[in-house]
């Protein structure tokens, strides 16, 4: 019974994901050639976590062990963790996670570029040498070192990363209905250096007009000044202009800077909670409708 599930979730998925190319084909005929600005993670990119598990050394078994034994979510937890070792004390513009909280500090300087990944790696390391007490187990220092190693290390980053099948048929489509494509995104410099040396994402990054990156520029969404100098940089007019990304309160703050936004609202694996995929139905029918709008305005 539970194959067969997850064999029509699978059918369920794959048709949708060639509808949203074709329905949006047949609908969006009056193509004007606006600006689309993508997300990256949690957009366009998805985690595999079949390799996240590999490249962080972990067992099935030690994961989920873990988190009957405590009851703590891994991912939860290293946050907290982070947040003892480093204390977020900016209080702006700062950068929120699937579930609209503020990373942690860490993880700030990390998308920002302030701090190398390697730097940051090497300190979470020797703190947690100094303080043995941080981590309440043997188990869970050890998930906590090896999540830690997997993070900030660029080249186990990188292979963690896949392309959501969804996402490249929108994009695919928006690039073949003339639309210029750029990306803005919180990414490190370091990962997406090595992932564009690979053909699987450098065909793909290759499509885009600009590619824009917290690491790269030192300034994260939701500050304004990010959004605006992505504009300054590609000459683009924020009224023709529509963004696409997974956090609400970066919709939000490119709204306020004038730019049409879609929020690419997260769904919950109903076989795998813990998990969840870009909206991309929700994505297409907002999409059509802003195109649409923007289509008669410049008729």
């Amino acid at each position: 019974m539970k194959k067969q599930i997850i064999s029509a979730q699978k059918t369920y998925r794959k048709t949708q994901s060639a509808l949203i190319y074709i329905l949006t084909i047949l609908l969006a005929q009056r193509s004007y050639g606006a600006n689309i600005i993508f997300d990256l993670g949690g957009v366009l990119l998805d985690q595999n976590y079949t390799e996240a598990l590999n490249q962080f050394e972990l067992s099935k078994k030690d994961y989920v062990w873990y988190m009957l034994t405590t009851g703590n979510n891994p991912r939860t937890r290293l946050f907290s963790l982070f947040d003892a070792i480093a204390p977020q004390t900016c209080q702006k513009y700062l950068p929120c996670d699937d579930h609209g909280k503020t990373l942690p500090a860490l993880m700030c300087e990390w998308q920002r570029g302030s701090r190398s990944p390697e730097e940051i790696r090497d300190y979470i390391l020797s703190y947690c040498q100094e303080h043995p007490t941080l981590t309440q187990s043997p188990l869970e220092h050890k998930i906590f070192t090896h999540m830690v190693i997997g993070m900030f290390t660029p080249e186990k980053f990188a292979a963690m990363q896949q392309w959501n099948a969804e996402g490249l048929a929108f994009l695919r489509f928006c690039k073949a209905q003339g639309h210029k494509i750029y990306v803005l995104s919180n990414w490190d410099a370091g990962s997406f250096t090595v992932m564009y040396q690979q053909p699987y994402f450098r065909e793909i990054f290759d499509l885009f007009e600009g590619i824009m990156l917290s690491g790269h520029e030192h300034i994260t969404k939701p500050d304004p000044a990010y959004y605006h100098r992505l504009l300054e940089t590609y000459q683009l007019d924020a009224k023709q202009s529509i963004f696409i990304d997974d956090q609400l309160v970066n919709v939000r703050a490119a709204r306020r800077v004038g730019i049409h936004s879609i929020w690419c609202r997260p769904l919950r694996s109903l076989l795998k909670p813990w998990r969840t995929y870009p909206d991309f139905a929700y994505v297409r029918t907002k999409f059509l409708a802003q195109e649409r709008m923007l289509a008669n305005k410049n008729s």
